[in-house]
């Protein structure tokens, strides 16, 4: 039994001495909650997302759960009572990490704390998205994986307020913190005195067809993140609004929904027949404490009853609005 004692307390030392030496900070997972859709996910695989995001950033050290749950039964064992900061405290880490990750449709969401293990216990907030946009070719389940991993380089870039954290990085993995945002529809407005386009007689299909092509054309932003239509249309199914008409201004029960999800930016327009064919403007909107504040508007003119054109001219004029 001593000689048991003698070998966990070496190896304690020796976890010690090697986490004191690294020059980066030391951060600890205190505990990594999943949301009911993603309760059958490994729970490894956060620690494992914060894990290379901690490598991307160069500065951080994420210590293992493992080493953490040797220690927290090392002080067990001694008689302590191993508290998420008695453990943090014995192994030298700089911070305490509480996850949250959840997800509706195909946006994930990872939620950071951090408490600083120094005298202050200073507390920190961030979040960050992910979309989940691969699934598996055997049987179409949805592989999180990249979006638990591009979810918390976000969400720890806007934790440690570094939003350049990972501008080195390659391609795949050079993200930044981004803000959220939904495609709103546009509001179709007629000019009876002119023959109506077949774009208007269509209308449904023309404006749900515009929402696709704005998310489409926003998905190079490295400031935002859009939720696709149907992530949109989930969360509006969520609060209660069973259809959603994408040629009408936005409600403002529609507003309360985004409100509620925490959903932070907004695009919508106008669709308007002109004489000289119709005059397209997309807006984009901050949200803030439900309601709407313009950033940016921009204006474009489609000569032709065309969808083609309707893509191109939409496609401009968000590339415009997003400084893409």
């Amino acid at each position: 039994m001593k000689t048991k004692t003698i070998i966990i307390i070496i190896f304690f030392l020796m976890i010690i001495v090697d986490l004191s030496a690294s020059p980066k900070k030391n951060i600890m997972i205190a505990n990594a909650e999943y949301s009911k859709t993603l309760k059958h996910l490994s729970p490894y695989k956060f620690e494992a997302a914060l894990d290379i995001t901690c490598r991307l950033s160069g500065n951080y050290n994420l210590i293992s759960a493992k080493i953490r749950d040797s220690v927290s039964v090392f002080l067990a064992q001694s008689g302590a009572e191993p508290t998420a900061l008695e453990v943090a405290n014995n192994l030298r880490s700089d911070g305490i990490i509480f996850s949250n990750l959840n997800v509706i449709g195909n946006m994930l969401r990872v939620d950071l704390m951090m408490v600083e293990t120094n005298s202050n216990k200073n507390k920190y907030k961030a979040f960050g998205y992910g979309s989940v946009s691969i699934r598996n070719s055997k049987d179409d389940s949805m592989i999180y994986d990249p979006a638990i991993l591009a979810a918390t380089q976000r969400a720890f870039a806007a934790l440690m307020k570094d939003s350049l954290m990972f501008d080195k990085s390659d391609d795949v993995r050079k993200v930044y913190p981004a803000r959220s945002l939904i495609i709103g529809g546009l509001f179709y407005i007629t000019d009876k005195e002119q023959k109506e386009w077949d774009l208007f007689s269509n209308k449904e299909l023309s404006s749900y067809d515009a929402c696709e092509t704005i998310f489409r054309s926003a998905l190079p932003s490295k400031k935002y993140i859009a939720y696709d239509i149907e992530t949109r249309d989930t969360i509006y199914s969520l609060f209660g609004l069973k259809t959603v008409e994408n040629f009408n201004p936005v409600s403002a029960y529609e507003l309360k929904a985004l409100t509620h999800f925490d959903v932070e930016s907004f695009i919508t327009g106008t669709f308007k027949k002109v004489a000289e064919g119709v005059e397209i403007e997309l807006v984009l909107y901050d949200i803030v404490k439900g309601n709407l504040v313009q950033l940016k508007a921009e204006k474009g003119l489609l000569r032709n009853d065309s969808i083609i054109e309707y893509r191109k001219v939409l496609q401009e004029l968000t590339a415009k609005i997003l400084d893409l």
